[in-house]
């Protein structure tokens, strides 16, 4: 398998190493239940983390971690990356390392440690940065224990305790303990078992303990991790942000914070104003001069992450966008805003949680699952919702980024959570339509073009915009299912601003798309991989299986045939149904023009299956891809 790198999020600056006189035997690998070593590369040995809350809302922890190495396929995850900002501090930090009988053999070094940004490579102000503390050892297995104190002075919501989130590895015990003043502590548990809590001393204590969590093999297209494994979301009801306090207890709390942070900020200069009212003074309805606006958007600005102490929340100001031609998700919502208010358009933001497997809100607990912001501009009783990051995105398009989750729409204290557009097979769609001509003395032609919309389009409008020639050709390589050819030329023809659509022209000559053997003529008519991709083969399944995307993908292909070759046998029509959806192959042969045509529709639900009919899914696809490889034959009159 492939190497992994376990992540121990903790938060903290500088560390200060102590030197230590030996400690006793730890962790000997023989007392580890057998249990925990089945599917394991990786056992935390244990995890013990306080938590308090002090009456000057500083957050401080103490927490200790022993982790376990066990295999070669683990030696990665001796990389443990420790994430840090301006608001966090740590110190006492300290570590031991003991072999598989838990012998001492040394403590923590300094040349153990690195320090780096955390920043991506669109990111010019950000003040994340990551502790990496790197174990290197040739002998398995082994153990990293270490051990800090964190203080926080400021935060919105306090960070979640997730003992375990990655495949692979088991948990022999993990404890949490929360002080914090009487009953002002609230919480939501999973998967974490009971909550046993005594009040002492005007104090509420609060533990949970977690025995023996067995690992996992690693699984594609599981629900979210959130429902998969044990992690406990707390707060006190209170933020403290730069001085700024103030409660989370609704969601109009939250929304509240957002709003009167960037108060203000949505107000361009006059030269701005005037820039604006004139694009769109011929303009003769609201949502041509949305749609004016934003790919004018689109052309001044370029998406930067600005991540700066309270920055993570706060917007730049419009004019500070305007006038130099960046910002982050934040900044160009922000932007976007303003641009639409200044033509007399009200908008509002929505803060959302992006990417995969990070969709995941409990709309029963108000808490700070957001990473991204898009803008919502209600038209009449319809949304056009506008992704502002991005300079080649559709207008009034969302995307697999964001659709299809709850977020929070940002209206001073009418703020509330709304659901994202969810893109059916309506929507995602794509049509693949080839022909290809079979010379009995040249190499076969073949023309493929490829239109694709909603979901589907992301994938060749990604590459179109933002790949380089290289990058480009790989993919087209590696996307052709022809073994032996010759790629005559390539081209994105299509893809529109104005609707999530994009199209691919590519044009080949292939000397082993059809063969002759004999009498026979045996043709390979599938020329191009699904932009679904299969399920993997596993013997057996642990989770249900997400089936994320619904949509309808039809492959229309002509071929036309060389003299003195027929069909062997006669018209084909097969239909197939499973969980996942239906596929239907219809093959028919036409005399008068001497060719067939292959019509291949797949159609695939959204939903979550259990794990027990992960068979009938993998029987299903394999089907579809017996039908669609299985050779077309002639044979020579």
């Amino acid at each position: 398998m492939t190497s992994r790198i376990f992540y121990i999020f903790i938060l903290f600056c500088v560390p200060i190493l102590q030197i230590h006189a030996k400690t006793p035997d730890k962790y000997p690998t023989s007392l580890i239940h057998l249990g925990l070593t089945e599917n394991a590369d990786v056992i935390i040995r244990i995890k013990n983390t306080d938590v308090e809350f002090h009456n000057n809302a500083e957050i401080e922890i103490h927490e200790t971690i022993a982790i376990t190495l066990l295999n070669d396929d683990s030696k990665e995850a001796g990389a443990f990356y420790i994430p840090y900002d301006a608001f966090s501090s740590i110190s006492d930090i300290t570590g031991d390392i003991y072999d598989s009988d838990g012998k001492f053999i040394r403590i923590l070094k300094k040349e153990d440690i690195n320090d780096f940004s955390a920043g991506s490579r669109s990111s010019i102000f950000q003040d994340d940065r990551v502790k990496r503390i790197r174990v290197l050892r040739k002998s398995f297995p082994f153990t990293v224990e270490f051990s800090y104190t964190k203080k926080i002075s400021e935060y919105f919501t306090p960070p979640k305790w997730h003992p375990v989130f990655e495949p692979r590895t088991s948990l022999e015990n993990a404890k949490l303990k929360i002080t914090a003043p009487e009953n002002i502590l609230v919480y939501k548990d999973f998967l974490s078992g009971l909550c046993q809590r005594i009040n002492k001393d005007k104090k509420s204590i609060y533990n949970w303990e977690i025995n023996n969590f067995k690992a996992v093999k690693h699984e594609e297209n599981i629900p979210n991790s959130y429902l998969t494994y044990p992690f406990v979301l707390f707060h006190t009801g209170e933020y403290h942000l730069k001085s700024i306090k103030g409660n989370i207890s609704t969601w109009s709390d939250i929304g509240n914070f957002y709003y009167n942070l960037n108060e203000g900020s949505d107000l361009l200069n006059p030269e701005a104003q005037k820039e604006i009212i004139s694009l769109t003074e011929n303009s003769s309805d609201t949502q041509s001069k949305v749609k004016l606006l934003y790919n004018w958007m689109q052309s001044q600005s370029r998406y930067v992450s600005i991540q700066q102490g309270i920055g993570g929340w706060k917007s730049y100001d419009a004019d500070f966008v305007y006038k130099n031609k960046f910002g982050d998700c934040k900044a160009l919502v922000n932007f976007m805003k303003a641009t639409l208010l200044a033509a007399g358009i009200k908008s509002y933001p929505v803060l959302i949680g992006a990417g995969e497997h990070t969709e995941y809100v409990n709309t029963d607990f108000p808490f700070n699952y957001f990473n991204h912001v898009v803008l919502s501009v209600p038209i009449n009783k319809d949304t056009t919702w506008l992704e502002c990051t991005s300079q080649h995105q559709p207008f009034g398009y969302l995307g697999s980024f964001t659709s299809d989750r709850n977020g929070l729409l940002i209206d001073y204290d009418k703020s509330h959570l709304i659901h994202t557009p969810l893109y059916g097979k309506k929507e995602n769609k794509s049509l693949l339509i080839a022909t290809i001509n079979i010379s009995s003395d040249s190499p076969t032609k073949c023309i493929i073009n490829q239109k694709s919309f909603g979901e589907l389009q992301e994938e060749i409008r990604d590459f179109q915009y933002s790949a380089s020639t290289k990058e480009k050709d790989d993919w087209i390589h590696y996307k052709l299912l022809v073994s032996d050819y010759k790629l005559s030329n390539y081209k994105f023809i299509g893809s529109e601003k104005d609707s999530a659509y994009s199209e691919l022209e590519i044009a080949l000559e292939s000397n082993s798309m059809c063969v002759v053997s004999g009498n026979r003529l045996f043709i390979h008519a599938n020329v191009l991989k699904d932009i679904i991709e299969d399920f993997p083969v596993t013997d057996k399944r642990s989770f249900p299986i997400e089936s994320s995307l619904e949509a309808t993908l039809i492959d229309s292909i002509v071929i036309h045939l060389p003299e003195h070759f027929v069909p062997e046998s006669g018209d084909r029509n097969e239909k197939i149904e499973s969980e996942l959806g239906s596929f239907e192959y219809k093959l028919k042969y036409n005399a008068e023009s001497h060719s067939f045509l292959l019509l291949c529709t797949y159609t695939q639900v959204k939903k979550i299956i259990s794990a027990d009919k992960y068979p009938n899914c993998l029987e299903f696809k394999n089907k579809i891809i017996t039908l669609k490889n299985k050779p077309i034959v002639c044979i020579r009159q």
